[in-house]
C-alpha cells in the first residue's frame, strides 16, 4: 500500500513499535493499535484467506457452558490444521469439511461458535483424529440450548456408507 520494499516497511513498522504505535503479533502481522487487544480478534487473520471462528472449548468458556478457561485459543476453519504462536496468545486450527463450517454469530466484533455448535465441533474433530474417548468438563448448558439444533450438524455428516 505504501508502495515500498519488504525491507523499509519491516523497518518503518519496528520503528512505529519502538514508539509503542503498533504492535507486532507475529511474522507479517502487526495491530495498528496501543490498546490491549482481545486475542480471539485475530483468528481471521491466522487463517487468511480462509474464514474461521472461535469454537471447542474456547467458545464455550466465552459463552459460559465451562468454567475451565483453555490455556489456547481453539478456532474451526476450513484451513490447514496447525497450532499457532503469536506475542498474545497461542491458537490451535482445526480444519472442518466446508459442510460442516458455521453455526457460529458475532459477539462483539468476533465470531464465537453457537453452544451447540462448539460441542459438535469438539466431538466431530475428537472422533475424527481418533480421540473419541475425550471428555469435555462439566458442562452448563444454557436454558436455550436447543437439542435439534445440534442434531441437525449431526445430520450433516457425509456417511461413506451413503
Amino acid at each position: 500500500a505504501l508502495r515500498t520494499s519488504p525491507s523499509a516497511a519491516s523497518r518503518a513498522l519496528r520503528t512505529l513499535a519502538a514508539h509503542g504505535l503498533v504492535r507486532r503479533i507475529r511474522h507479517g502481522l502487526w495491530a495498528v493499535t496501543p490498546e490491549p487487544l482481545d486475542p480471539r480478534a485475530i483468528v481471521t487473520e491466522l487463517t487468511r484467506p480462509f474464514p474461521a471462528y472461535v469454537s471447542f472449548q474456547s467458545a464455550l468458556a466465552a459463552r459460559g457452558a465451562i468454567d475451565q478457561i483453555p490455556r489456547e485459543i481453539s478456532v474451526a476453519s476450513i484451513a490447514k490444521p496447525r497450532r499457532v504462536e503469536t506475542t498474545i496468545g497461542t491458537y490451535r486450527i482445526h480444519r472442518l469439511p466446508p459442510e460442516l463450517f458455521g453455526g457460529f454469530a458475532e459477539r462483539d466484533g468476533i465470531a464465537v461458535a453457537t453452544v451447540e455448535k462448539a460441542i459438535f465441533d469438539y466431538v466431530y474433530v475428537a472422533c475424527a483424529s481418533g480421540h473419541a474417548d475425550r471428555r469435555l468438563p462439566e458442562l452448563y448448558l444454557p436454558a436455550t440450548f436447543s437439542r435439534k439444533q445440534a442434531d441437525g450438524w449431526v445430520e450433516r455428516i457425509r456417511s461413506p456408507r451413503s
